[in-house]
């Protein structure tokens, strides 16, 4: 999972962290983490976009209906 790490949490002594794209929140200690490469993350998501981006249009067009 990608997170975008929040801040550190005194009390319980773990980061605070956001799953992206998601709004979950996560709690993790430093060996749990890695740095990651932001542009290549980028270039990954893209690329999953374009490849996926018919399931999700069609997931969308699912939810849309629902609200319909």
């Amino acid at each position: 999972m990608v997170v975008y790490v929040s801040h550190w949490n005194t009390n319980f002594e773990y980061w605070v962290c956001e799953k992206l794209n998601t709004g979950d929140t996560v709690f993790s200690n430093e060996s749990q983490l890695i740095d990651f490469n932001y542009r290549e993350f980028k270039r990954m998501y893209y690329e999953w976009k374009i490849k996926n981006q018919d399931v999700v249009k069609a997931r969308f067009v699912e939810l849309l209906n629902e609200w319909q």
